[in-house]
Formats: C-alpha cells, structure tokens, sequence
C-alpha cells in the first residue's frame, strides 16, 4: 500500500493511472476536471510529490494530509502509516514563533539531508493490548471464529502453533498520541533466528472491516516493518524462498514463504535476505503482479548479487493464498523465469 491507496479511498476511486503518475479532482480547488498529479516513483524516489495544475497547490503526502484532514503533523504520519507509506523518524518542531507552513519546510528540508546510519540495537514493538495466543485458548468458544477463518483460508493448527499466532476480539495498538482499535482481529508474530518474537502484525477477520490490517507501530529503537520479513527464519534453511506481500500468502507457501509486508522492500529488508541465502538456493519473486515494477527494482538489487533470483509469472493475477498451496506452488516452479533482462520484459508483457 502507498500514499495513492489512501488518495484512492479518500476520491471513491475516481482516478486516472498514466503509469508513473495517477491524476484525481483536486479537493482543494474544487476543479471537476483531473488535475491533481501525484508520482506513483518508488518511496524515497519522490513517492507522493503532489501538484493541482488549476490551482497551484504542491507538496508531499504529510503536507496533502495536514491540509485535507485539518491534521497536526503526528496525526498525518499515523494516518499514512496504515497506508504503509513509512516517512521515516522527524521531531516536529514545538516552536510557537514558527507558522505550520515554516514547520512544514523544516520537515522537508530534514528528507533531503543526507541519512546517517547508526548501529542501533533494536527491540521489538509491545505487543497490542488483547493479544492472545490461539492455543491457549482451545477451549474458549471466543476462539472460534479464528479458527474457523484460519482453516477456510487453508492454515493448520501446527502453522498456529508454529507462529504463535493470537487474536484480539477488542483491543487496540498504541500510537503516539492514540490507539487503533482492533476488534476482531488475528495476530501474526515474526521472530528471528534464535525463534525470538520481534514484530507483529494484524489480519481482520471480519467481511468489511474498518480496518483491514495493521502493521506493528513501532519507535525509533524498535524494529518496524522496513527492517524484518515474515518466516525468515524458517525460509533460511529450505532449498526455494518465496518472496511475497503479505503474512498469509507466506503460510500458504509453507516453509518456503516470507513475507514484506507491502509491495515496497527496503533495503535493509534486501540486506536481510541476501545474508541468509546461499549460492544454491533460489529466490522467487512473487509480489502481486499489479506491482511489477516493484518487482523489477527488487530484482534489481538482488539479482545483480545472486543470480539464483526469479520472477513469477503469474498470469491468474491471484495471491498465494487464492490459489492455494498446490495451485501457487505450481505456478512459482513452472511458470518463472530469470530475473535478468529477458525476464523483466516477459514480466512486463505478462
């Protein structure tokens, strides 16, 4: 997800997509015509730079925010994080001589300083207050209804307990200034390599939720979802990994499945699988196929460093957990190709 998925909700769908660009009716001015630009270019590769060619008005998503909402610039960055667009960490300024405006270019001017890597030891997120492990709680009748979404959508009581997966039937996420309420919703753990828990994230299990799902808030010591991958840890030691989107298509894929937790992976995500892969093993890259030309950037990191590196051709335009086990695992062994030059055109014309 990205900042045009909230654009998209906000504008009911009203778009048009011209590849590196979508253009919307501009809320601002009122023009009934699609005038609204925003770049779709990967995040840090001016993501969300907006401009309205009737009125004027430019910006970033955190400045769109703020200005549609009526938001502070904390309630902004939350917004965007259910979105999954990460702005990364900023201390808004607290000086009342400064207007929003002069805030505003404080902000813009800390995204175009140079980053500064620290070697920072991380701790994972707190857990959402509600959380509950699924096989503590066998025999409680609340337990049910994830039970039974969890078996409709193909997991076994072993990935349950693999994963220690929970739920939460009235809970919520602390944020900075407020909570997200979960009700109704399946917990997902990930851990490391020592089998350490070290992020969450959620799942709804309700038909039209008011949100679908949430990924772990987390502070600046804490890991987030720019830093791990869903079921790394098992994913290491098998011949074939799978690179997917979300938790339950890696539990579809069994062992073999680890997860991003959006179309956009970073570079330390990247970083992380390439010091767990070996020569032999190969890697399959199967983003939804709506998100091709994120799966040809992240080719472009990992295939320049091992050549074991594969796109998925799936032509059904259906995620793992669609298809199902089977189905998805037939699809990534017979219908792949390398992820050198010939591969990234065939992914295009597919």
């Amino acid at each position: 997800m990205a900042f045009t998925d909230y654009l998209d909700e906000q504008m009911n769908g009203d778009y048009k997509d011209i590849g590196h660009e979508k253009i919307y009716k501009c809320p601002f001015c009122g023009d009934d015509k699609h005038r609204l630009y925003v770049s779709t270019g990967a995040a840090g590769d001016n993501e969300g730079l907006w401009i309205c060619f009737h009125c004027g008005r430019k910006g970033n998503p955190i400045s769109f925010v703020m200005e549609y909402e009526g938001a502070r610039f904390y309630e902004a960055k939350e917004t965007l994080e259910l979105y999954d667009y990460m702005i990364g960490n900023f201390e808004w300024s607290n000086d009342d001589t400064l207007t929003e405006s002069e805030k505003l270019v404080l902000y813009i001017n800390h995204l175009n300083k140079p980053k500064v890597k620290e070697k920072v030891e991380k701790t994972p997120p707190p857990l959402p207050v509600g959380y509950k492990r699924i096989i503590d709680n066998l025999k409680n009748n609340e337990v049910y209804p994830f039970l039974l979404y969890l078996y409709n959508r193909g997991f076994t009581i072993q990935d349950i307990i693999k994963h220690n997966i929970g739920y939460i039937t009235d809970g919520y996420a602390n944020t900075t200034n407020s909570k997200i309420p979960l009700n109704n919703h399946l917990v997902f753990l990930t851990h490391n390599d020592k089998g350490e828990y070290i992020y969450w994230n959620t799942r709804s299990i309700d038909p039209k939720p008011y949100v679908k799902s949430v990924n772990g808030i987390a502070k600046d010591n804490e890991y987030s979802k720019k830093d791990v991958l869903f079921n790394l840890n098992t994913a290491k030691n098998e011949k074939d990994i799978i690179i997917v989107e979300g938790v339950p298509d890696a539990l579809t894929l069994g062992n073999r499945g680890i997860a991003t937790f959006g179309k956009q992976v970073t570079d330390t995500q990247v970083e992380e699988i390439l010091k767990r892969v070996t020569k032999e093993q190969k890697l399959y890259i199967m983003l939804d196929m709506d998100a091709k030309e994120e799966m040809i950037k992240l080719a472009d990191k990992l295939y320049t460093r091992h050549e074991n590196t594969y796109y998925v051709i799936n032509k059904t335009y259906k995620d793992a957990n669609d298809l199902g086990r089977d189905k998805a695992l037939d699809i990534v062994f017979n219908q792949s190709v390398k992820a050198d030059s010939r591969g990234s055109l065939l992914l295009k014309l597919a």
